[in-house]
């Protein structure tokens, strides 16, 4: 699922209903498929990649993406009840657990 890269509340419901088709699939998975669209990433936006998982070949991943010039983060989707730590924590790229709903809503209110 692709969302053009936008502002503004519309762009909110464009996300919402995009992350609300995903299904999972057994297809390529997230880090390899970051470094395969790399290059066509436009490089004066910021990536934020949305995961229940981030172990080392994500995080190595997101740090390519850091050092070629694409800002990125994290947020974390975990259980309200998961204290864990994340299996590896990529250098230079911010991360944003979030556990409930409000997690969510707080990150509305900040520069990510």
């Amino acid at each position: 699922v692709e969302v053009p890269p936008a502002k503004g509340q519309w762009q909110d419901e464009r996300l919402l209903t995009a992350l609300a088709r995903l299904v999972p699939s057994a297809s390529i998975d997230l880090p390899d498929l970051l470094v395969t669209e790399a290059p066509r990433l436009p490089r004066h936006l910021v990536l934020m990649a949305v995961t229940p998982l981030l172990d080392a070949a994500l995080a190595g991943a997101l740090e390519s993406l850091k050092r070629s010039g694409i800002e990125t983060g994290v947020i974390w989707v975990r259980s309200p009840e998961d204290q864990s730590m994340p299996a590896a924590v990529p250098h230079n790229v911010p991360i944003y657990p979030v556990r409930i709903d409000d997690d969510l809503q707080q990150l509305g209110g900040q520069a990510l």
